[in-house]
């Protein structure tokens, strides 16, 4: 029996659930309770154990309790329970907001050295240079775009078709170098020039970043440490620990000016101001060993006790990183107009090179004056010179061929494990996916999201210190404007992007400055949300999570990995989600492998029951209702423009049996309007534009789906209309975006 929540639960909540035998199987028949529970349920066995004996001690206590309580609220009788439970639900963002509260209180102390010192620091890492920006070269886009061998490495299988062929550019930088060079035409026209042009600049350089991440063997094992010892652990020494492990606490608490009873109270969860205080502090028992020997001795296992949670909510630092930018801005600004910046997270399995793919639409054709398009359409051979330059023959709607002399900036930097940030060739997002995805290790996995969260943040707050200090000054950022940036993201690049948005824009009410984090409007380009159920019904990594939920679960499935060396090995094979198939295909076949392949069927729900437990703390979807310490929502009035793509399969739009998975369940959860072909009207400032079917999940980079018939790009209008209206979302602090044909639309909302 699997048992899903049709409503997202409360967090750090206690909560009673009951099976009764009015559930039935398909054949009608009562379910019935099993051995284990009805002896759980009947009393104690000393043969059972201290554990089984707790176990069955709490069951008769909740049927005790539902018995007293089914008159008043509910019609349960005890003698009818087949099975009941209790469980806590985790806290959701406390160790997020506890550490963005750290990191800004550090950084107006003087710098992250001032907090992230002993423990927290066990590598000595030089800190004093944590969150500055080193700006290098600044090149014209073509000329970069031309000799830059990431962008084929890392982006043109994903976003653009099959991968070049070695020492010829890919057919996607082709495009865009045709694009650019396009643009040179009408950057030649003598109107144009003397309204300062429509050419870009790259710029490239490095930002300074925290890493909290193992980069050693240990890349895979470990998740990120606490930085603070564990104030649950502390409670329980102050209340039942021994006379003398409580005088020791009690005088070490006091040497770091925490008040004890904010301790034994737990009260202390609620006021970071005095959390920070235990950021390092190496706190012992009276006879000298650490805090954690209390919880071994009784027998937790060490695996979990060095782990983040809201009792020990800071990060260990293990590194700084030298993490390279692009920044990409109009080769000249008018100056009668606000340089506006956005920050971008690419996709999963990309780059930062991605880019690239943005760069004609939204930074330079955003140059061109408001009347330009119309001029165009009357000149017959330049219409045709651009219909050839994109690759969709005949030109013949250009109201996306639009601007108003906008002045957009795009800052990106890669997410870990991919691209520069890969820790080598093997050890990378770009060529095996579960290296940021972390399927063998999911407390591996969320500790990979939360560093890129604080990336995020890291690089928003790198910004704001730089602009307010007066160091953009000779770089292309000088005259950037004072408004919040705005914030774009693609893929599941919007997983922990939207995750970091919410933080960033969480005012906690202890007077520290939020605002330098702060988005002004955020853009989601096909962002799902329910990430294990996600994986489960994609296209791309459905079959290399079931691979490897299979290699964990069954010894018969690792004996076939043994065997089919040519498939199954990732040092041989390209395609680790192939062994899969394979082995599904030979199990029609043999009914040993059928009876393997029926019991990880049932191994990949309860995968993405346990996996989606563990991730919930980072999912967009649990961030929706995260709340200030006025009560409003942290995304609560932010403007929000997200696209879909009609029958994605790359990420589902919805999942069946999932209610939470998907780009519709998170855009219902986020309030937004859907904006169909039914119902073509934009509503206020957060909406969801349905795409049809025309559109894939790649279109938001570049027109990626081609007819195989006429050779032409299917998603051309899709993709300038995406650009374009993002464009006009953030350069109106997300207040209004230009028409676009409802032909592109799907028919009407599911």
């Amino acid at each position: 029996m699997f048992i899903q929540p049709l409503e997202l639960l409360e967090p750090k909540s206690e909560y009673i659930y009951v099976v009764t035998d009015a559930i039935r199987d398909m054949d009608g028949i009562s379910v019935g309770t099993s051995r284990a529970y009805a002896t759980l349920a009947t009393g104690t066995v000393p043969a059972l154990g201290d554990r089984l004996n707790r176990a069955s001690r709490i069951t008769i206590a909740i049927n005790k309790l539902l018995d007293e309580f089914s008159d008043q609220t509910f019609d349960i009788n005890s003698d009818d329970i087949i099975f009941s439970s209790w469980f806590s639900t985790q806290s959701i963002t406390d160790d997020l907001v506890a550490t963005k509260y750290a990191i800004l209180t550090a950084m107006e102390q003087g710098g992250l050295e001032t907090l992230w010192k002993g423990k927290a620091n066990p590598n000595n890492v030089d800190l004093s240079g944590a969150y500055q920006m080193n700006f290098s070269a600044t090149t014209d886009f073509g000329d970069y775009l031309r000799t830059d061998e990431n962008f084929d490495k890392y982006v043109a299988s994903q976003a653009g078709g099959d991968a070049p062929v070695e020492g010829q550019p890919s057919e996607l930088k082709k495009l865009l170098l045709d694009i650019y060079g396009a643009m040179g035409l009408i950057n030649d026209l003598d109107f144009i020039n003397l309204l300062r042009g429509i050419r870009v600049d790259v710029t490239s350089g490095t930002v300074n970043l925290p890493h909290f991440l193992y980069k050693d063997e240990n890349w895979r094992a470990l998740p990120a440490a606490p930085a603070a010892p564990n104030v649950y652990t502390l409670s329980y020494i102050l209340k039942e620990g021994t006379a003398q492990d409580q005088a020791a606490i009690n005088a070490q608490l006091r040497q770091i000016n925490v008040d004890p009873l904010l301790i034994k109270s737990l009260d202390i969860l609620n006021r970071n101001e005095e959390m920070v205080k235990l950021i390092g502090a190496d706190l012992r028992l009276a006879d000298g060993n650490p805090i954690t020997k209390l919880l071994i001795d009784a027998g937790t296992q060490p695996s979990t006790i060095a782990r983040i949670t809201r009792y020990s909510p800071f990060p260990t630092v293990r590194s700084m990183e030298e993490v390279p930018f692009l920044l990409v801005t109009p080769k000249t600004i008018d100056s009668s107009k606000p340089l506006n910046l956005l920050i971008y997270n690419h996709a999963v399995i990309a780059s930062k090179e991605t880019v690239l793919a943005l760069v004609p639409r939204m930074i330079g054709l955003s140059k061109l004056p408001a009347f330009v398009s119309d001029l165009i359409n009357l000149f017959q051979p330049l219409i045709d010179i651009l219909g050839d330059a994109f690759g969709v023959g005949d030109l013949t709607e250009l109201s996306w061929l639009r601007g108003d002399t906008i002045n957009t900036a795009i800052l990106v930097i890669d997410l870990p494990l991919h691209g520069e940030r890969s820790l080598d060739e093997k050890r990378s997002a770009n060529t095996d996916p579960t290296a940021y995805i972390a399927l063998q290790n999911m407390a591996v996995g969320k500790s990979i999201f939360h560093q890129s969260i604080y990336d995020t943040l890291g690089l928003r707050l790198a910004v704001d210190l730089a602009q307010s200090s007066g160091r953009l000054a000779g770089t292309p950022l000088e005259n950037l404007s004072d408004n919040a940036p705005g914030f774009m993201a693609h893929s599941l690049g919007g997983i922990s992007g939207l995750s970091a948005v919410a933080i960033a824009q969480h005012d906690d009410g202890t007077g520290i400055d939020h605002s330098q984090l702060a988005f002004s409007s955020v853009a989601l380009a096909k962002v799902s949300a329910g990430i294990s159920d996600t994986l489960l019904n994609s296209s791309a990594f459905e079959l290399t999570v079931k691979h490897f939920i299979s290699e964990a679960q069954s010894p018969d499935y690792r004996d076939y990995i043994k065997e089919n060396s040519n498939a199954c090995d990732p040092a041989i094979s390209s395609d680790i989600g192939k062994c899969y198939t394979d082995f599904v295909s030979a199990a029609q076949n043999s009914s040993d492998k059928a009876t393997v392949l029926e019991f990880l069927e049932q191994q990949f729900k309860l995968f993405s029951f346990a996996a989606q437990m563990m991730l919930d703390g980072i999912d967009p979807y649990s961030f929706v209702d995260l709340e200030n310490a006025d009560g409003t929502k942290a995304l609560g009035s932010i403007p929000i423009l997200a696209f879909q793509a009609e029958n994605d399969e790359y990420l589902s739009n919805e999942v069946q049996f999932s209610p939470f998975s998907g780009t519709e369940p998170l855009a219902r959860r986020l309030g937004l309007n859907f904006v169909s072909k039914e119902a073509p009207m934009l509503v206020g400032d957060r909406n969801l534009i349905l795409f049809n079917d025309d559109a894939v999940h790649t279109t938001f980079l570049g027109p990626t789906n081609v007819d195989e018939d006429t050779n032409e790009s299917l998603d051309f209008q899709h993709n300038n209309y995406i650009q374009v209206l993002i464009n006009e979302f953030f350069q109106s602090q997300g207040q209004s975006v230009g028409v676009f044909s409802d032909d592109l639309l799907e028919t009407s909302v599911k």
